[in-house]
């Protein structure tokens, strides 16, 4: 369900990806403008950040009153990594994205070979490889996919072939 949901907010965001302006009647733009509901108040407001906080944020609000969807939410979390996005320096989250598509990509191998992968092994040489000197080529890592995919396909296929349980 919280992929689903993830996939729901990720399809809306996605389908929005151009956000107009509003003119005013002089025509500027009516970011840095005086908010009409406040006129006594001479604080300006950013009118395109703040329809676009409301559209995002309205968007999120929708798909939790699903209570399919809202079911695996907490909305504290999902706060905490909204606002942690914008201070994350694009290196971070380049890194970060790499990580949840390893992460995920290792979840699935292990749900699709029956295989398990030892993340602590992984890890280790994983930094070892980034952190170390040692130069990779093309052909290294064409050979270690080949490898790879060949670990993985015996694996599946293995799994396929093996009896689901008991037979009656």
């Amino acid at each position: 369900m919280k992929k689903l949901f993830i996939l729901a907010i990720s399809a809306i965001m996605a389908s929005t990806a151009f956000v107009s302006c509003d003119k005013t009647t002089d025509n500027k733009n009516s970011n840095d403008s005086i908010s009409n509901d406040s006129a006594a108040t001479t604080d300006k407001v950013d009118t395109l950040a703040s329809k676009m906080a409301l559209f995002y944020a309205g968007q999120v609000k929708f798909v939790m009153q699903d209570s399919v969807a809202s079911k695996d939410f907490e909305k504290d979390e999902f706060v905490r990594g909204f606002q942690e996005a914008f201070e994350e320096s694009m290196s971070y989250r380049r890194g970060k994205d790499e990580g949840e598509g390893i992460a995920q990509m290792i979840m699935q191998m292990e749900a699709e070979t029956g295989l398990t992968i030892d993340k602590d092994v992984f890890m280790r040489e994983y930094l070892r490889i980034v952190n170390g000197t040692d130069s990779v080529s093309r052909e290294q890592l064409m050979q270690v996919q080949t490898e790879l995919r060949d670990i993985v396909s015996k694996a599946a296929q293995a799994r396929q072939a093996a009896p689901v349980g008991p037979r009656r």
